[in-house]
């Protein structure tokens, strides 16, 4: 399976860790998808959790988001496919947004 970078300066809180990071968990299953439709060019890196500048109200502060950047897209349509993917993989507790330079992931229980 493909590995996951972290860019240095991380930081990774327990909460992230027990609802993203953790065997059967987000992050083993993000890097399963990306590596079923990018395989072998792409590479998952987590740039941000704590760090950066966030929206106030952003759960990055209560460490159940985190930022990633998908190296390896040769075209828009794999962009697509791969947040589709990712929705459908992490299911409803998961909120999975595209911003203009990384995916937005947060752990979000609707309940």
């Amino acid at each position: 399976m493909m590995t996951v970078r972290i860019k240095p300066g991380v930081v990774m809180p327990p909460a992230l860790v027990e609802h993203l990071v953790g065997a059967g968990t987000a992050l083993p299953r993000i890097a399963m998808v990306v590596e079923k439709i990018l395989c072998p060019l792409g590479q998952v890196t987590i740039t941000s959790v704590l760090e950066g500048a966030h929206m106030p109200t952003s759960l990055h502060y209560r460490g159940r988001a985190m930022d990633v950047v998908v190296e390896g897209w040769p075209s828009r349509h794999d962009v697509v496919q791969t947040l589709r993917a990712l929705r459908e993989e992490l299911g409803k507790d998961y909120d999975v947004v595209n911003e203009s330079t990384h995916i937005h992931i947060e752990y979000d229980p609707k309940g």
